[in-house]
């Protein structure tokens, strides 16, 4: 199937969809691909941006714990785990 054929068939089935927060889901969709849309990243106070990039030095570090010791600790604490 060609581009212009998805395309096609996707406005024919977007044309009966009733339901807003599926438009509002594929709408964001839609932006999140546009090169004309805001990063999200811009959109990030800047108290989050501290934070994730502090996650990402932490990374680099090596400080952090793998998710399989993660869940091996949680699994000895709460028997319903096992």
């Amino acid at each position: 199937m060609t581009t212009l054929e998805y395309k096609s068939n996707l406005f024919q089935k977007l044309e009966k969809v009733s339901d807003i927060t599926l438009l509002q889901a594929v709408s964001e969709l839609v932006d999140l691909n546009s090169e004309s849309s805001q990063s999200h990243w811009d959109t990030l106070s800047n108290e989050d941006k501290v934070a994730i990039q502090e996650g990402i030095n932490q990374l680099d570090n090596g400080q952090y714990v793998k998710d399989e010791n993660v869940r091996e600790n949680l699994k000895s604490k709460f028997s319903f785990l096992k």
